[in-house]
C-alpha cells in the first residue's frame, strides 16, 4: 500500500505537469529539429580544430605522395636545389615541401631552426625528422620526412630516395629532434 502523502504528492506533480503542458505553445516538428541540430553542433573552437587537422592530415599525406614520386631518384651530397635529378637529404625535403607551398630553408641545420618542436611520441605525417650524421661533428647533418607508423621518407647513401624504419640502428642513435612546419 502506499502512503497518502506520497499519492497526494504523485497526484499534485502530475497534475502541475499537464496543466503546464495545456498552457505551453505546441512546437512543430521541423522547429523542434532546427533546435535539436544547433543545440548538438560543435563549438567554433572544435570546429576550427576538426578543420585545422583534417587539412594538415591532408596537406602531411600530399607531401609525402610528392616525395614518392621520387622513388629512387640518386642521392647526391650537395645537390642543386631545385633540381629533380638528384637530391641530398635537405634538397629533397626543400622540394618536396616548397611543391605544396611550404618554404624551407636550403640545409638540414637550417631546417631545423624553424617550426615547432615536437616529441618522439607526439610524431604525425609530415614532421621533419633531424640526425647527425657521420660527418657532422655531433650536429645536425641529416633530415626525412615521417610518414607515419615508424617510417622515414628520405634520401642518404645508395638506394637514393627511400623509405626506411625509425627503428634502423643509425637512425634509432643519430636521432635529434622532430619539428612541425605543416599548420
Amino acid at each position: 500500500m502506499i502512503p497518502k502523502k506520497i499519492t497526494k504528492f504523485v497526484l499534485t506533480l502530475t497534475f502541475s505537469l499537464a496543466s503546464t503542458a495545456i498552457l505551453l505553445p505546441q512546437i512543430s516538428d521541423a522547429a523542434y529539429y532546427n533546435w535539436y541540430n544547433d543545440y548538438n553542433q560543435p563549438s567554433t573552437n572544435q570546429t576550427a580544430n576538426q578543420s585545422t587537422t583534417q587539412t594538415s592530415s591532408t596537406l602531411a599525406d600530399r607531401i609525402i605522395q610528392t616525395g614518392e614520386k621520387y622513388m629512387g631518384t640518386p642521392y647526391q651530397y650537395g645537390a642543386k636545389a631545385g633540381q629533380t635529378r638528384t637530391f641530398d637529404c635537405s634538397s629533397f625535403t626543400q622540394y618536396v615541401f616548397k611543391q605544396n607551398g611550404i618554404t624551407l630553408p636550403r640545409s638540414s641545420r637550417q631546417q631545423a631552426t624553424i617550426g615547432k618542436t615536437v616529441s618522439k611520441s607526439q610524431l604525425k605525417k609530415g614532421d621533419l625528422l633531424f640526425f647527425t650524421s657521420s660527418s657532422s661533428g655531433g650536429k645536425i647533418g641529416h633530415v626525412g620526412i615521417y610518414a607515419g607508423n615508424n617510417k622515414i621518407l628520405h634520401t642518404y647513401g645508395s638506394g637514393g630516395v627511400r623509405y626506411d624504419s625509425l627503428s634502423t640502428k643509425w637512425l634509432e642513435r643519430s636521432y635529434v629532434t622532430a619539428k612541425r612546419v605543416i599548420q
